[in-house]
Parts: structure tokens; sequence; C-alpha cells
């Protein structure tokens, strides 16, 4: 059922902007149930923690609803508890920074900033602790911009970020 829900909400959930989207992510990251020195015994409760990552505008508690209701519908007995909750955040205000940025790089790379792979601008990252205080921010690692790849290319790659 959670597999079935994460699919499904990693396909809805992704966050549209100016600096490309955010494709955000949900997955089991740890299962615990019985008891290792009793393994002839079936287990009577089973943990599962799952990480949701959450674009722009969507809360946690928006997620534990949604988690509360495909649960509910499974008939299955279970506690639900958020134990760590991160918002995601688009920087507002960036431009200026952006700006910046994108000049350097076509300086140094000889042309513009590629588009932002929505792998790596859908990662949890600090600005968004900077981006919650309303204080602009963006990520931006130039990688292997200058270094040529095995085709004798620049690779340029750009982590500007939600």
């Amino acid at each position: 059922a959670f597999e079935k829900w994460a699919a499904d909400y990693e396909a809805r959930a992704i966050y549209h902007f100016a600096g490309g989207e955010v494709h955000p992510k949900a997955s089991i990251g740890a299962i615990a149930g019985g008891v290792p020195f009793k393994v002839a015994n079936s287990p009577i409760a089973c943990s599962l923690y799952v990480d949701v990552r959450t674009p722009p505008g969507l809360t946690p508690r928006q997620i534990q609803k949604e988690l509360r209701t495909m649960l509910d519908d499974t008939g299955i007995d279970y506690d639900l508890e958020l134990f760590t909750t991160q918002m995601g955040y688009e920087g507002k205000g960036v431009e200026p920074i952006v700006k910046a940025i994108s000049d350097a790089h076509e300086i140094l790379a000889g042309k513009p900033l590629p588009p932002i792979d929505p792998v790596e601008n859908s990662m949890w990252t600090d600005t968004n602790l900077y981006n919650e205080l309303n204080i602009p921010a963006v990520k931006f690692g130039i990688g292997a911009a200058l270094r040529a790849g095995p085709d004798g290319e620049s690779r340029a790659r750009s982590d500007r970020t939600a």
C-alpha cells in the first residue's frame, strides 16, 4: 500500500518553478520486526520508517493525513508518528544571486548554465533553512564544468535548488 501511494505521490507532487522542477521522493528507509534470537516465532508487530521528501508548499501534516488515509484503507491496526520533519522552500529574492552565478559560469565555462537536473534539484539542503527565514539563498556546485569529459566537452553542471 505504501509503495503504491509513494508512486502516486512522486508523480503528482512534482513542483515547477522558474529554476526547474523538484521531484519529491517517498521510500521505506527501515523495517524493524520480530526478535532476532527467536526467528521461528512470528512477529506480532512491525515498524516501518519512511522518508517522504516534500516540495515547497506541502506540509508534513498534509503528508501525515495522506498516510493515515492510505493506512486506514489497509484495515491494519497502526500507530503513525512524525518524528523528523523538514520543509522544502523556493528561494525568494534570489534573482541577483542567480544572475551573478549565471554570468560567472558563462565567463568560466564559455556557455550558459545548463538546465537544472531534477534529481540534483530535489535534494533537501541547508539553503532551505535560510529560505524559511526569508534569507535569499541558492545552492550551486560547478562540479566538473571546467574539466573536459570523455568526449572532450565541458561537463557543466548546475546545482541551483528551489
